[in-house]
């Protein structure tokens, strides 16, 4: 668990601030370290949505772009706009139906109805429906984990890991109660151990990039009883944990570029992200 203390913003270069964000490193509040769990998954996903358009709006989209392009490359814009528009007039006046179309749609608009092409025609303008990339998605993790000290140690760590994620989730206020301050984000790791018996990040789980936590949820009596031990605390014989965890950073493909030296399938050492 880190602190969060926010991004790093260049202000001289716009790139910099672009994709994958820089954030500052805050001091470690501290760590935990808990049994790998059942029902492990992720779930890779990217935003796709239908998009349509019409005949007269990619007229005036290609006017527009023209115009760009013409002012981009040092022409006067004035000129694309004049020559789309002669291209148009030319295409209506050779056309009878693209004249009764245009007219038709023009006075459905007029009318306010969007059938009117279909009740005059028997026809309707093409939408030129395309699926297009939309936005890239945030990944969400869930982890449910059941703790059953046995003693009164056991018990006094339970309750130091429940209070480690309730705490580090917190908002934080300032001497002054103007602001608040973002909770502590979290650094997630599968690991393992190597033929060495040295730690290691587990090559054949997935990656999780930093993570904010949405939601601790604590159930004292996940046996459906209420049962405690009969020490100082009054410690629950079990409690269960879930943890819902959401990444702060969409996944690119840069990340297995640069960060896993990944690329075109080859230098495959892990699963990534």
């Amino acid at each position: 668990m880190r602190q969060s203390t926010g991004q790093v913003i260049n202000p001289t270069n716009v790139k910099a601030n672009i994709g994958s964000r820089q954030r500052k490193t805050g001091k470690i509040e501290g760590s935990v370290t808990l049994p790998i769990t059942t029902g492990i998954k992720d779930l890779n996903s990217v935003s796709w949505s239908g998009s349509k358009m019409n005949p007269l709006q990619a007229f005036a989209a290609s006017t527009a772009l023209g115009a760009f392009q013409e002012t981009a490359e040092g022409g006067n814009p004035m000129d694309a706009i004049g020559d789309s528009l002669k291209a148009g007039a030319k295409t209506v006046t050779q056309n009878k139906g693209v004249q009764k179309a245009i007219s038709t749609m023009i006075a459905g608009k007029a009318a306010q109805t969007s059938n009117l092409l279909s009740r005059a025609a028997g026809a309707i303008a093409n939408p030129n429906l395309e699926l297009l990339f939309d936005a890239p998605a945030l990944r969400a993790f869930d982890f449910t984990f059941q703790m059953s000290p046995r003693d009164a140690k056991e018990a006094e760590q339970v309750r130091s890991i429940i209070n480690f994620f309730k705490q580090g989730m917190s908002v934080k206020t300032t001497s002054t109660n103007i602001f608040l301050k973002a909770p502590n984000y979290f650094e997630i790791d599968y690991v393992t151990f190597n033929d060495n018996g040295e730690m290691m990040k587990h090559p054949s789980i997935n990656i999780i990039k930093t993570c904010a936590l949405l939601s601790c949820a604590i159930d004292y009596t996940p046996n459906n009883s209420y049962m405690t031990y009969s020490d100082e605390q009054r410690s629950m014989v079990s409690y269960s944990m879930n943890l819902q965890f959401n990444e702060l950073d969409p996944i690119y493909e840069s990340d297995y570029f640069e960060g896993l030296g990944m690329q075109d399938g080859t230098n495959v050492q892990e699963i990534g992200f």
